[in-house]
């Protein structure tokens, strides 16, 4: 472990721009408008720092540091109070073990309060409330009880595999290894944003504002708005795989619980992985939509009502009837849409799709296909099933049609992930979401075009770059966009 200064020295002070509600004992909470003194800033994501005589770890992104003159005056002589850290003995290895096993406890109890006062202080009155109605109840708070009955069970299954007077010799693994009921988080996560928008509007009514304060004063917690307090699952969920990668270094290969930590570590990790790519699918869901409202001439059903993805696109020919027909194919998980390009201002309409879940693709042979009485090359057949016909499609250079076969063979691959994760949008959702979109045509702003996402689980390689809409099409880039790095997992302990 390593040894820590005689005393903590100040390098700057930091105004708090938001409240940030603390999830772990050694973090520090506060509220916009606090003054913080700051001393670790060598982290790229977390600072250290303390308010008085409370001191811990903070998110740099929620405040913003003060130049150098501007220095609180007042604030000097709270200096001459900062507590001294004396030098820390060196841990066994036992003793480190144990205590990593004494935080995991420690901070799943905070937590497991902290849900209870969600629910007791906030929920519970609410529905007691007639400003509230059961859809506004579930988009604000979403499945925050289905949260607390996880983590109420979690917590006793921790509580009974950590001896406190022997924690080297715990095993908790076992504790992370059900993934399936930390997909929870999945759906509150997505809901998230949703809730802080409406949070947002009501605050600005006084009937809401003056409620929400006297359920906080009522349960007796910290001045810290509503929305505050509902971000902490959203950022617990992702604590899980930084505090198993700690036990998971002082847990030796010959401990008893060394297979189940590493199958936990990977469990939590798999999580992380999911409720991202999840949430990168439900954002997805509007993306589509947008780009649906910019396609001339829609007919039929709105493709995000069984669509939240695309694979592919890209521009080739389509024999239907003895005729050769260019149009501009977009791939979507369950359905293929096909447009007309229009000759003058490059715009789309709307020609028809197939469904895929009643189609098939049949590879061609160079020659195989036919275009009047010409062979044609880089070809293949698909049928449509409601119509009783099939479709000869072919492009312009075979390494096009590789990368369509491939992009076929993910679609495939994404359903039967899906189906395997569970991962489902509601009909609910996709309309509410598409009824949004419709009413805010017009008035959103340009954006980039449209972009195929490949999975991380997909193998194939793409050779070619991404394909673009044409220029008139306005919609959102629907691409992956590199994810945050995450917070790096450096723990010091502020002792008093």
């Amino acid at each position: 472990s390593e040894l820590l200064p005689d005393e903590l020295v100040v390098i700057g002070w930091a105004d708090a721009h938001w409240d940030y509600v603390s999830s772990e004992q050694d973090e520090l909470s506060f509220s916009a408008g606090d003054l913080i003194a700051v001393t670790e800033m060598a982290d790229e994501e977390w600072w250290g720092g303390f308010i008085g005589d409370r001191q811990g770890w903070f998110p740099k992104s929620y405040v913003r540091m003060r130049i150098a003159d501007a220095e609180p005056m007042h604030e000097t002589k709270s200096l001459n109070k900062r507590i001294s850290v004396r030098r820390k003995k060196k841990l066994s290895p036992s003793e480190v073990r144990g205590k990593v096993l004494e935080e995991i406890l420690g901070t799943e109890r905070d937590y497991v309060a902290h849900l209870n006062n969600i629910v007791q202080g906030y929920l519970t009155r609410c529905r007691e409330n007639t400003l509230f109605s059961s859809e506004l109840l579930q988009l604000i708070f979403c499945n925050v009880e289905d949260l607390r009955e996880i983590h109420t069970g979690l917590l006793a299954s921790l509580e009974e595999s950590i001896a406190p007077k022997n924690a080297y010799d715990s095993c908790i693994g076992h504790c992370f290894v059900e993934i399936e009921k930390f997909q929870a988080y999945s759906e509150y996560c997505n809901n998230h944003p949703d809730a802080v928008a409406k949070l947002g509007e009501l605050q600005t009514i006084q009937n809401y504002k003056f409620f929400f304060e006297a359920c906080r004063l009522l349960q007796g917690m910290q001045e810290i708005s509503l929305d505050g307090y509902l971000l902490t699952p959203v950022q617990k969920v992702c604590k899980y795989p930084l505090q198993l990668s700690e036990l998971f270094k002082t847990t030796p290969e010959t401990h008893p619980d060394y297979e189940m930590v590493v199958a936990a570590k990977k469990s939590m990790s798999n999580v992380a992985v999911l409720i991202n790519e999840r949430k990168r699918r439900y954002e997805g869901l509007r993306r589509i939509a947008e780009w649906q409202m910019t396609i001339d001439e829609w007919e039929g059903e709105d493709v995000i009502m069984r669509s939240s993805d695309l694979i592919h696109s890209g521009e080739l020919s389509k024999i239907s009837k003895g005729r050769s027909q260019e149009r501009k194919l977009f791939l979507f998980d369950n359905q293929l849409i096909y447009c007309k390009k229009e000759l003058l201002g490059g715009r789309l309409q709307y020609r028809g799709r197939l469904d895929l879940r009643n189609s098939e693709v049949v590879d061609l042979k160079d020659g195989e296909g036919h275009y009047g009485n010409t062979p044609v090359n880089n070809a293949w057949k698909m049928n449509n099933v409601k119509k009783n016909k099939w479709y000869i499609l072919y492009t312009r250079t075979p390494e096009d049609k590789a990368e369509w076969i491939e992009a076929f063979k993910r679609e495939q691959a994404r359903i039967e992930e899906d189906l395997e994760t569970g991962f489902s949008v509601t009909k609910t959702k996709r309309q509410a979401i598409m009824t949004q979109v419709k009413k805010t045509k017009g008035t959103t702003k340009k954006q980039k075009p449209l972009k195929p996402h490949l999975s991380k689980a997909a193998t194939i390689q793409i050779t070619k770059g991404t394909v673009k809409l044409p220029e008139p099409v306005s919609s959102a880039d629907f691409g992956m966009k590199k994810a945050k790095k995450g917070r790096r997992n450096r723990r010091k302990d502020f002792t008093t």
